[in-house]
């Protein structure tokens, strides 16, 4: 009898569902099994034991039973619950992107599979990057307005934009100037509240308590501050840096430059970078069309000192290298949101004018020509930093080398309008990334860019360094289509079958998670979003036309790369562990559809 109920309840499971999937019947096999071993064993142990044959025989059919309670669930979790078979599992799932070509699916079956993305659900949602315990759950999706351990206090936010509006800087009965500038400041300053002011936030009082017992118990340090601050004459046309707690130990000071409103409905063009290679904005300020959101890691002012003392001189030479770029700052194209590491006397307002600023052009255009590696640099933190200063719903999370190719936002905007925010498509738009031979003319155009690639002065984007982690399929088809210079379009979706591939492109802020602070630079910094974008279930289509291209073609690390990774390595494997957690355990329905995403 049992033998027929198993082989009933086999064959149901594999008329219903494909037989090529082996996993199902594995476990059907499994569970059936396991129910007529403990079946045989308990009817042994009943016999041993002397039981009467009615005894027996209730036994029997209370096991009988049990067997077709398991039959019954086993079949309800595959037909009711919308269970379908995951063959991604039999595949190879650490093969390199490259392999799709090899598969039996053709460039004209991705190009219909585009018609077939899903929609996102309604309203749009991210998930919240949350801290690594076993006693959190995945908490509920919501928009990424903070990373984890942040959380946004509007009371607090109010409070303070009212503080400042109350300071006015005054130099014999003279307005100190600028007021707009910090009141500007101190909207998007405030905004990011770290949970160690939440007690501050419901006691208005709670910080000044703080303060005056910081200033009993601070002993000589104390005195030193207050002198210093005695000393201190607020210069004429003063200007303020308000600086807020950020995690991890830093400060951040939001839209020390801040682009004009104009550009609220374009893409922003999301980079980090440190004050050597600010350079690069102003080559992108020509290219690109649209809001530049910049987060940089910088030297960290001296809240004891005023703006003209020798212990803020990096500080202020930093800010009078931003200056030196007055051309980048009058096109209202560039925000620029400062990181650095908080002092020990915490995150404060910083006072300054222009007039202390140097003007030295010179030696500002050389200052950092030889500035060396910055142990534990910041990328993730500036990356969304950057991210929370825009004021755009739709981005492009890059680095600040790479150029993109021209018209790209006038290509990629009503594109991305259309599918993102208006269809509310269920993808994101991927652009090609090219290196070019640092002996030729940056190409504008994919015209311009195949002949250099056919002389090979031009190549895919770390294709001597790491092909793995960039390259795109169908890149002889892509070059075939012909190129527009008026409208972008799909090219073709592309499935995110390996874990190494890192992808640039534009998506909807609303939709797409933070990037990862855990993560160390330089491991993976930019992969663990590709990898989890895909978790949560988007697809990936690729362009037309568009691209970046990145000056000089890598074939090592850099100095700075090695000695990052040498320097993380000991806690990187945590790091990728932990992440890997909480991929599964958040996204456990896409569970081995991504590939295995390696450290």
């Amino acid at each position: 009898m049992w033998k027929l109920l198993v082989r009933k309840c086999i064959n149901t499971i594999n008329d219903k569902f494909s037989p090529t999937n082996k996993r199902i019947i594995d476990l059907s096999i499994v569970v059936f099994w396991s129910a007529r071993r403990t079946l045989v064993e308990s009817t042994t142990a009943a016999l041993q034991a002397g039981f009467p044959s009615t005894r027996m025989l209730r036994f029997r059919l209370n096991h009988v039973l049990l067997l077709v309670l398991n039959c019954l669930l086993l079949m309800l979790l595959l037909s009711q619950n919308n269970f379908k078979p995951n063959l991604g599992l039999l595949k190879n799932i650490n093969a390199p992107v490259d392999a799709v070509k090899n598969s039996h699916e053709s460039f004209e079956d991705r190009q219909r599979l585009f018609e077939q993305v899903p929609l996102r659900e309604d309203p749009p949602k991210a998930v919240e990057k949350f801290p690594e315990s076993e006693e959190h759950e995945p908490p509920a999706p919501h928009k990424p307005v903070a990373p984890h351990g942040f959380q946004i206090d509007l009371q607090k936010l109010k409070e303070a934009v009212n503080r400042l509006r109350q300071v006015k800087p005054e130099v014999n009965g003279e307005d100190g100037g600028d007021n707009a500038h910090r009141q500007d400041v101190a909207h998007n300053l405030a905004k990011v509240v770290h949970p160690e002011d939440e007690q501050d936030s419901r006691n208005p009082d709670a910080s000044n308590d703080q303060e005056n017992d910081d200033q009993e118990s601070g002993g000589q340090r104390g005195n030193n501050k207050e002198a210093a601050n005695n000393e201190r004459v607020l210069p004429k046309n003063a200007k303020v840096i308000r600086s807020t707690h950020y995690k991890g130990g830093y400060c951040v000071a939001y839209n020390y430059w801040k682009p004009d409103d104009k550009w609220n409905t374009s893409i922003t063009y999301v980079v980090h970078s440190t004050m050597p290679f600010i350079k690069y904005m102003q080559e992108l300020v020509e290219v690109w069309n649209g809001p530049i959101s910049i987060g940089v890691y910088m030297p960290a002012p001296n809240f004891d000192y005023d703006a003209t003392k020798e212990q803020n001189l990096s500080f202020m030479e930093a800010l009078a290298k931003f200056e030196s770029y007055r051309k980048v700052k009058e096109t209202g194209k560039v925000g620029i949101h400062l990181l650095f590491d908080r002092p020990s006397e915490g995150c404060e307002d910083f006072v300054y004018s222009e007039d202390q600023l140097s003007t030295d052009y010179e030696y500002l255009k050389h200052m950092y020509d030889h500035a060396g590696h910055i142990p534990n640099y910041p990328c993730q933190q500036l990356r969304n930093v950057a991210r929370f200063g825009m004021n755009t719903r739709l981005f492009v999370a890059s680095d600040i080398e790479n150029i993109p190719a021209s018209r790209y936002v006038e290509r990629m905007l009503p594109l991305a309008q259309k599918l993102l925010i208006e269809e509310r498509r269920k993808i994101v738009l991927v652009h090609r990334r090219f290196e070019v031979s640092e002996l030729v003319p940056m190409p504008r155009t994919k015209t311009e860019l195949k002949i250099l690639f056919d002389k090979k002065q031009a190549v895919e984007f770390h294709k001597i360094f790491y092909a793995a982690g960039h390259s795109i399929p169908y890149l002889d088809e892509w070059f075939k289509v012909p190129e527009d210079l008026e409208k972008g379009s799909v090219f073709s979706t592309v499935p995110y079958t390996n874990g190494e591939w890192e992808p640039q492109f534009v998506a909807d802020s609303d939709a797409i998670a933070l990037h990862d602070e855990s993560f160390p630079y330089p491991h993976r910094g930019h992969t663990e979003l590709g990898y989890e974008t895909c978790r949560a279930g988007f697809q990936f289509a690729v362009v037309n036309d568009l691209f970046t291209l990145h000056p000089g073609i890598k074939t090592s690390a850099s100095a700075g790369e090695k000695k990052g990774a040498q320097h993380s390595q000991r806690h990187y494997r945590e790091v990728v562990y932990r992440f890997k957690r909480r991929m599964d355990r958040t996204y456990w329905k896409t569970r081995g559809q991504c590939g295995e995403f390696k450290a």
